[in-house]
């Protein structure tokens, strides 16, 4: 039975290292970046970045890591889940086993603001299998570049939240 076991976390490591990695993102290029105007000077901006950064880390795995109000700067992580989902391709073993699964993304969040505008960073990002229909499909869990697409697209839209925020009347409720 132990034999056995081994034999299948062996295979699977041997799977898993077989991957296709031509379509994984580089750490490196693991970034997005967003400019946005505001409309506002830095002070109301930052406030208001401030707010939509704690709407969206309500997870327990969310939390913001550092702030400095006057340098107009919030950091924090988040983990975005349900952003990709794999059929084939990007997770394939070179077409020949469909590992299909969700992926959340993990990664760190930077929101620096000035009179007028705002900048939004996305850095580091990490794939983090959540639902799986197969073994093989989270031990390939791999950032690759459809992930990637899928995430900057999600981003954007979160980035357009954060604008409509900053360009409704000073204090809508």
């Amino acid at each position: 039975m132990k034999t056995r076991f081994l034999l299948i976390a062996a295979t699977g490591a041997l799977i898993a290292a077989c991957t296709t990695t031509s379509n994984v993102v580089p750490m490196d290029d693991r970034v997005h970046q967003v400019t946005i105007d505001t409309g506002r000077d830095q002070a109301s901006a930052y406030r208001i970045a401030n707010e939509w950064l704690v709407d969206m880390f309500r997870s327990a795995e969310a939390f913001i890591q550092y702030q400095d109000k006057a340098e107009g700067v919030i950091k924090g992580k988040a983990t975005f889940p349900g952003i990709w989902t794999s059929d084939k391709g990007a997770m394939s073993l070179k077409g020949a086993l469909s590992l299909k699964g969700t992926m959340s993304i993990k990664c760190t969040i930077t929101v620096e603001v000035k009179d007028n505008r705002a900048r939004v960073s996305f850095d580091g990002m990490e794939a983090v299998p959540i639902i799986s229909d197969n073994i093989f499909a989270i031990l390939a869990a791999v950032y690759s570049q459809p992930a990637h697409d899928a995430f900057v697209e999600y981003a954007d839209a979160l980035v357009v939240t954060l604008q409509d925020d900053m360009l409704r009347d000073s204090d809508e409720w």
